[in-house]
């Protein structure tokens, strides 16, 4: 924890402050945690990747003109791990001009069972005391449940607040009893836009919980959201699995549950919320544009994906999401074409699809269905944004056909193998290149004998027929040959041997591997003795890829009985290597676009302007589209 803010005062005095400005704190785990009276203040500060910024118990809270983001990272995945950007109990709470989300839980969970200040706020409605909290002004975004969820004793004043692409914007929740003041969410002047739910009264914990909160929403916009804009339930106290959904109801101080009014909404309700005015666009949209970053000024464009920015032509999806970086006050288009180049490097292109799109205001997201047959057969495969309006295109989707790639697996398991099992003295000739074994029987993987589960099953011989019982031959050879076209482009090798009971490893002759105890050059006679190890026992070693040679190369191994008696024997082996990328950029061109490209994550970009003078080029990935009127540049990559 970055700060542990815990010296507690009393009564309406502060202990403990913490008071930062133009400050950030990024990669964190939790970033703050407070006790009772204690005063913080963030000016201009940005809190970043983290699991929490915090969870604040009973403190004096400011926070003004800063940034609550990724908790804790922007991903395409989801996890279930309380990641709010902001948690805050009972107080006296303030947050203002301030960014908040994406998160995977909620933006600010102003929540359980946190009671009234400690500074003594009333609720001018009824007189108790309860904990006040005042969002004013705030963008909320990204939020994987709510922007804001609200629950226990507490009011909270949203005014001029922007929630875009949330799971839902707000939520009144659970109270902490049956008759409890709060929590009371009182909604004036702001724009819910693509949420899953706009606005909601309860939520979904059931049986055994309280509610008795109230939300007010006015003079807002409350528009395209996924399933409701305006949201009443709880789970049912009694009956599973069914809904009450509150439209005239008060609760037992004399307010109503769920009171929306006067509000521009995009799924109007005339049975629970008649107050309403349907959202007209061509009419209302001027009305949003003072919410907008930059009022009336174009938005981003772009295929929205978790995906890479750059895949194989054989993992062309078909469909496609088409966001814009936030809602607009204009009317957004944009066209849209999928493109097709069997041959990337040749001019000729084939256009497989095209349409176009309309956001009218309040819109932020659109589809393609774009299907193509057997797209691999295609080099190059482009779906492209073009001729947008009040709009900048930042993002399309490209596909390259990936080169092909050598096979790792220079032996598997499962691999066949020549072997030996007659007992006799091999010396060392038999590990090289070049040995004769033509003689030698052969089989797949696993070999052996005495466990049921071999593939081939190898001989064995009585080395002592006076001695009662069989006496096994120590010794059991196995080799086979595998073909590398460029050793040196092999960067890594490593080796998986299934044995029972000891062996040894070589590779063109060389020793690389071998399990603990075994001596060098083991005679043939030689037995590892002392306890057998578990049968199907794993060997794994890194080997220097500088063994291999280009062309044939041998491996060969030795496995040999704890015992004479030993009445089991296993083998089995894999021999894995990891290629180095070759460090290829390649210059294509697609509907008019020129752009780089390559295959190689780990490389990295530089550029030049004079072939002399070279510089990485930061956050530069594939594919990179090129502005040919920009003055002349060089590109090159490296490692």
């Amino acid at each position: 924890m970055l700060f542990l803010v815990v010296g507690s005062g009393t009564g309406t005095n502060y202990g403990a402050q913490l008071l930062l400005t133009d400050c950030f704190a990024i990669d964190n785990q939790q970033i703050m945690n407070s006790k009772t009276n204690v005063r913080i203040d963030l000016l201009r500060t940005l809190y970043q990747r983290a699991i929490t910024s915090g969870e604040l118990s009973g403190a004096k809270l400011t926070i003004d003109r800063s940034a609550l983001i990724e908790f804790p990272s922007e991903t395409g995945n989801f996890v279930n791990d309380d990641n709010d950007a902001l948690y805050l109990t009972n107080g006296d709470l303030s947050i203002t001009n301030t960014v908040i989300g994406f998160c995977k839980d909620d933006g600010v969970d102003s929540g359980g069972n946190g009671g009234s200040s400690p500074f003594g706020t009333i609720n001018p409605l009824t007189g108790n005391t309860v904990t006040r909290f005042d969002s004013t002004n705030n963008w909320f975004e990204g939020t994987s449940h709510e922007g804001n969820s609200l629950s226990g004793t507490r009011n909270v004043y949203f005014t001029g607040c922007v929630f875009l692409n949330c799971g839902q914007g707000v939520e009144a929740g659970y109270s902490t009893a049956a008759g409890a003041d709060g929590p009371n969410a009182f909604i004036d002047g702001c724009l819910f836009v693509s949420n899953m739910v706009g606005v909601r009264w309860g939520d979904n914990y059931g049986n055994g919980y309280n509610y008795n909160g109230t939300m007010e929403v006015k003079n807002s916009f409350v528009l395209n959201s996924f399933y409701r804009d305006a949201f009443s339930g709880q789970w049912h106290p009694t009956q599973t699995n069914a809904w009450i959904y509150q439209t005239t109801a008060t609760n037992t101080l004399g307010t109503q549950y769920f009171n929306v009014h006067d509000n521009r909404i995009s799924q109007f309700d005339a049975v629970n919320h008649p107050v309403n005015t349907l959202w007209n666009p061509a009419a209302h949209a001027p009305l949003i544009a003072p919410f907008m970053p930059v009022p009336g000024s174009n938005v981003g464009v772009a295929i929205s994906t978790y995906a890479a920015a750059q895949a194989d032509t054989t993992a062309y999806p078909g469909a496609f999401t088409v966001r814009l970086s936030t809602f607009s006050s204009n009317v957004v288009s944009v066209g849209w074409s999928v493109i097709g180049k069997v041959d990337p490097f040749s001019t000729a292109e084939t256009t497989l699809a095209s349409g176009a799109l309309t956001f009218q205001p309040g819109e932020t997201l659109k589809n393609i269905t774009a299907p193509v047959a057997t797209p691999g057969n295609y080099g190059l495969i482009r779906v492209a944004l073009t001729n947008p309006t009040f709009a900048e295109v930042t993002g399309e989707a490209w596909y390259f056909q990936m080169p092909p790639t050598a096979n790792p697996a220079l032996t598997a398991l499962g691999a066949t193998w020549k072997y030996l099992a007659d007992g006799s003295n091999q010396g060392t000739a038999w590990r090289n290149a070049g040995f004769n074994d033509a003689a030698w029987p052969s089989g797949p993987g696993e070999l052996g004998y005495g466990d049921g589960d071999e593939a081939t099953i190898v001989p064995f011989i009585d080395t002592d027929a006076v001695t009662t019982g069989i006496q096994r031959n120590a010794t059991t050879y196995f080799r086979r040959t595998f073909t590398v076209a460029d050793a040196s482009a092999i960067t890594a090798l490593n080796l998986s041997m299934i044995y029972d009971d000891g062996g040894v490893v070589y590779l063109n002759g060389v020793r690389v591997a071998a399990t603990a105890g075994m001596p060098v050059d083991p005679a043939f006679t030689y037995f590892t003795g002392g306890t057998a190890p578990p049968d199907n026992s794993v060997l794994t070693a890194a080997i220097a890829p500088t063994a291999l040679v280009n062309g044939t190369n041998t491996i060969a191994v030795e496995i040999h009985q704890q015992g004479a008696a030993s009445s089991d024997i296993s083998f089995n082996l894999s021999l894995t290597a990891t290629y180095e990328s070759p460090l290829t950029l390649d210059l294509t061109k697609a509907g008019g676009q020129p752009v780089i490209y390559w295959f190689d994550g780990s490389a990295i970009l530089e550029g030049s302007t004079d072939l002399s003078t070279w510089a990485p080029m930061p956050g530069a990935a594939s594919p990179l589209p090129l502005d040919l009127a920009q003055p002349k540049h060089f590109y090159r990559l490296s490692r």
